[in-house]
């Protein structure tokens, strides 16, 4: 707001500036014609190339605006850039320096969180917890709540995005700080809200994740998300080249890529930020019941803010209130858990 503050009003007093100077002139050349001290011809020429003399004073104000977004942008990069950061900023304090753990398996590991919060800075309340669960190999779960609950957090922690306040995280006994990060993420797939697409083709941006994937590969995992349709009917198929955040493809259409391209990843956990969010409800169903069916088998943690079926092990409810307890329908293996 600060920035806002000065662009604005650096704006105006040079737009003022360049308004008053040409009225002035525009007077004076109006006068002097009215008296016939000038020439009609030169007063018409005149009146037209005043606004272009004053037309750098007005792109300065235009770039004074635009550069001072960028410097405080820059300060921020840089004050970023500059922090030192501690050898116990990325590791429990209860693990050993130097000390690294072997990277459990996920596909037979259990998650568990003990009493976690995680908070960012500048804000008054954590932004999750302080939470406990536990996390069994092959199980289905949503997370539900309203906005600002933690879902999205819950899943930044476990992608190692955040780092938990207090409480720990562990797998099968392991601390996860102890965990080298890249050999743990590369166990994970996922979907965030807004998935990110990339400048290349539609084939390329699918196997992001999965480099060397084969085209059948590929062309599988683009129909198990639902997006073999559209992607055929492009006009080069999946060959065709995307721009830069693949603003030409909808909302939804994005994020059928991002699921071909977390499904193409033979990931044993499976992260999906409110996958279905932009989708109809027929490719919603759809997305529902592949969750539920071929990707059975992988431990799968859902983010939604929409009603959870009755097919999922878990239902987790995020919110304020004290922990509950309530049972699921006779087809859910588990819980209902509020924290």
């Amino acid at each position: 707001m600060a920035t806002l503050r000065v662009a604005f009003l650096s704006a105006l007093v040079l737009k003022l500036s360049a308004a008053l100077a040409t009225a002035v002139v525009a007077v004076e050349t109006g006068l002097r014609l009215l008296y016939g001290h000038m020439p009609y011809q030169t007063a018409l020429l005149i009146l037209l190339l005043t606004p272009e003399a004053y037309l750098p004073l007005r792109a300065v104000a235009a770039q004074y605006h635009a550069s001072a977004e960028g410097t405080a942008v820059a300060e921020s990069i840089f004050g970023i850039l500059d922090t030192p950061l501690p050898p116990q900023a990325t590791r429990d304090p209860a693990v050993p320096s130097g000390h690294t753990a072997s990277v459990p398996d996920l596909r037979s590991a259990t998650i568990r969180l003990d009493e976690v919060t995680v908070a960012y800075p500048h804000r008054d309340r954590p932004a999750l917890g302080p939470l406990s669960l536990a996390i069994r190999p092959g199980e289905l779960i949503m997370l539900t709540g309203p906005s600002g609950a933690g879902k999205t957090t819950l899943l930044r922690l476990l992608l190692r995005f955040a780092e938990p306040a207090s409480g720990t995280v562990q797998a099968d006994g392991t601390n996860l700080a102890a965990v080298p990060i890249g050999s743990w993420r590369a166990q994970i797939a996922w979907v965030p809200q807004q998935p990110r697409l990339f400048s290349g083709s539609v084939a390329g941006n699918i196997a992001l994740g999965q480099p060397g994937a084969s085209r059948a590969a590929i062309e599988n995992a683009a129909r198990l998300a639902g997006a073999a349709a559209f992607i055929e009917a492009l006009p080069h198929g999946y060959d065709t080249p995307l721009a830069e955040r693949a603003v030409r493809l909808s909302a939804g259409q994005r994020q059928q890529i991002a699921l071909a391209r977390a499904f193409l990843r033979d990931a044993p956990l499976l992260l999906l930020d409110e996958p279905t969010a932009h989708l109809a409800p027929g490719a919603a169903v759809a997305i529902q019941s592949l969750i539920t069916g071929p990707m059975a088998g992988r431990t799968i943690i859902v983010a939604t803010h929409r009603q959870p079926g009755t097919s999922a092990d878990r239902v987790i409810t995020l919110g304020s209130r004290p922990a509950e307890t309530a049972p699921r329908p006779a087809s859910a293996l588990a819980r209902t858990a509020s924290s």
